[in-house]
C-alpha cells in the first residue's frame, strides 16, 4: 500500500492491567483518561475505511453495529483488544477485534488490515 494512502493519524492504547467487577469480569476503564492503559503508538499513520454496518439483533430491536477496517503500515504491531483513537478534535475510540496481514508477495507483508468496532 503506497504511503500516500495513509491519510490520517491515530493513537493506539494497550491495557497494562485490569480491575474486576462484581461478576469477576475484567474492567479496563477509559484508555484516554483512565489508569491501566499505556500509549503504544502516538500519531501512527493509518487509513480508516468504513463500508459496511452489521445489524445487531436484540430484545429491544435491531440497530446497526458500526465497524470497519483500519489499514496500518507493516512496521507496527497491533493486538486484539487494543484501542485505536482518532487524533482529531473530537476523538473516536475503536476496539480492535482482529488483525490480518496483507501480503504483497508470498511471505512479504505489505500492511495490516485491522478490523475494529465501536465499543459497546
Amino acid at each position: 500500500m503506497p504511503p500516500a494512502l495513509f491519510d490520517t493519524t491515530v493513537n493506539v492504547y494497550r491495557a497494562t492491567s485490569s480491575g474486576r467487577d462484581s461478576l469477576n469480569n475484567p474492567t479496563y476503564g477509559n484508555p484516554v483518561t483512565g489508569s491501566g492503559w499505556s500509549v503504544v503508538y502516538s500519531n501512527m499513520p493509518a487509513s480508516l475505511r468504513f463500508s459496511t454496518k452489521e445489524i445487531r439483533f436484540a430484545i429491544t430491536g435491531e440497530h446497526p453495529d458500526p465497524g470497519g477496517i483500519v489499514y496500518v503500515p507493516k512496521g507496527y504491531t497491533i493486538l486484539p483488544d487494543d484501542r485505536i483513537i482518532t487524533s482529531d478534535a473530537s476523538p473516536i475510540q475503536y476496539v480492535v477485534t482482529s488483525v490480518v496481514p496483507a501480503y504483497l508477495l508470498p511471505r512479504v507483508i505489505d500492511h495490516y488490515e485491522v478490523m475494529v468496532k465501536l465499543p459497546t
